[in-house]
């Protein structure tokens, strides 16, 4: 098992050594922090692993027992370069915070309407080979969006993905304002990144500009000073709907593209 330590302040290295010293499973510690992002902490991990398969997961999240099993079967049981897996929201997050954000159900996968379907970066793995071959992940990429690009560039490239709802990461969401709007509004920028790096190869999915102004106003009218027995929409869920189609502005902004 390979830990990429991107910058971390909080003792990893450490860590290591008291928790995973008698461990049957030998653990590496390797510094990615010369390039600051996920995508370069994920780069630096398969550079350091010696399989043919690697599994990407994060720091916050929780993989099941049964999560890298189930990943190496959806391997053996198809032809597949790159395999999705789940990510669960319901078991290490409170019920409120786990309404702040909606997720797809584990049989739905990760589809994306009239392109190709993705991945989540927590609960993912793909063949080495097919990894060296689109040169890994872009490190441009900071905040999120890593993953999509990836997993798409993977498939425009002629590899396979396959989806399988037993390979289940919980994953841990932001359970504060602030940090949800943080982090909502970097994935927005992010998208914008994905949709002026994709359109040219077909992608769609991120501007709705005829959809703008209704989501403005519904947004409005929902707004969190009114009764949630009114607007039926929760604090957390408002804020992460703001904070997303503010992040698009931002990154339309920065890339002079129009992306709403």
């Amino acid at each position: 098992m390979v830990l990429s330590d991107n910058g971390s302040t909080d003792g990893v290295n450490e860590h290591v050594r008291r928790r995973w010293s008698d461990s049957p499973v030998p653990v590496r510690v390797v510094d990615s922090s010369a390039t600051r992002g996920t995508g370069a902490a994920r780069n630096a991990g398969v550079e350091a692993a010696t399989g043919d398969i690697i599994a990407f997961t994060d720091q916050d999240d929780a993989a099941r027992p049964e999560w890298i099993d189930e990943l190496v079967a959806a391997f053996r049981d198809s032809d597949a370069d790159v395999v999705s897996g789940t990510g669960a929201v319901d078991r290490i997050n409170s019920p409120e915070v786990a309404g702040w954000r909606p997720m797809p159900g584990a049989d739905d996968g990760w589809h994306v309407e009239g392109y190709f379907d993705t991945a989540i970066g927590t609960s993912l793995a793909v063949t080495r080979k097919a990894h060296q071959a689109i040169g890994g992940f872009d490190v441009d990429y900071l905040g999120g969006g890593e993953d999509n690009d990836y997993v798409w560039r993977l498939q425009h490239a002629g590899f396979q993905l396959v989806h399988t709802p037993e390979a289940v990461v919980d994953y841990r969401l932001r359970d504060t304002y602030k940090g949800l709007w943080k982090q909502m509004v970097a994935y927005g920028r992010a998208d914008v990144r994905n949709h002026v790096k994709h359109k040219p190869l077909g992608f769609r999915g991120y501007n709705f500009p005829l959809m703008f102004p209704y989501i403005v106003v519904s947004l409005s009218l929902r707004n969190p000073l009114l009764p949630q027995r009114i607007t039926k929409l929760s604090r957390g869920r408002w804020v992460y709907c703001v904070a997303y189609e503010y992040g698009k502005i931002r990154g339309s902004i920065e890339n002079r593209v129009w992306c709403i």
